[in-house]
Order: C-alpha cells, then sequence, then structure tokens
C-alpha cells in the first residue's frame, strides 16, 4: 500500500503558493496553453477564488472556470455569450459514428 502523505503534502504547499489572484479570462488562457501552476488563484468576483484544489485538478478547475463564465454572461441576459464564440463540434469516437448515421438514415 503506497503512502499517500506526500502527494497531500506537495498539493498543500501547491496551493499556498504567495500570489494574487489572476483574472478568469486570464486564468483559462493559461490552463488551457499549459502555463498556470497547481496553486493558481482565480479571482471570480465579489471576494470568491477559485483554486485547483479538486481530484481533478486543473482540468477540473478549467472546467469549472468555463461553466462559470458561461453562467455569468446567461445571467447578463445572453450579450455575453457572442465573446465565447461558437461552441466546439462535440468530439463523436470512430466507434459511434455508424449507429448515429444509422439512426439519420431511419428518421
Amino acid at each position: 500500500m503506497s503512502d499517500a502523505r506526500p502527494e497531500r503534502r506537495r498539493l498543500a504547499e501547491s496551493l499556498s503558493e504567495p500570489g494574487d489572484p489572476i483574472s478568469l479570462d486570464d486564468a483559462i488562457a493559461r490552463i488551457e496553453t499549459g502555463k498556470a501552476s497547481p496553486g493558481v488563484q482565480v479571482d471570480l468576483g465579489e471576494g470568491r477564488i477559485a483554486r485547483a484544489d479538486g481530484a481533478d485538478g486543473l482540468a477540473g478547475l478549467l472546467q469549472r472556470l468555463k461553466g462559470h463564465r458561461m453562467l455569468t454572461a446567461l445571467a447578463a441576459g445572453g450579450e455575453g455569450l457572442r465573446a465565447l464564440g461558437p461552441a466546439p463540434q462535440p468530439a463523436v469516437a470512430p466507434e459511434i459514428k455508424p449507429l448515429l448515421d444509422a439512426v439519420r438514415q431511419a428518421r
């Protein structure tokens, strides 16, 4: 059985890195380009800070930040959604494509 304490200690140290929180858009850009450290702090406004402290690390933080940005845009009346750009095409596994084609043909 492995000892998880060193991993927890590294996580705690990375979360306690000093530094000012960065903006939502800057954080998303840094995570997407691999330039964010695990200790990144993101200013969500109104005194709220987001960190990569979940089990999914930076990938989980990125997902939460994108969701927060979308909900914020929706709350603003949807006008900010245009700034997010077009929705990406969903990725479909090669094994699923024949099934989808069959469903489309059956309609």
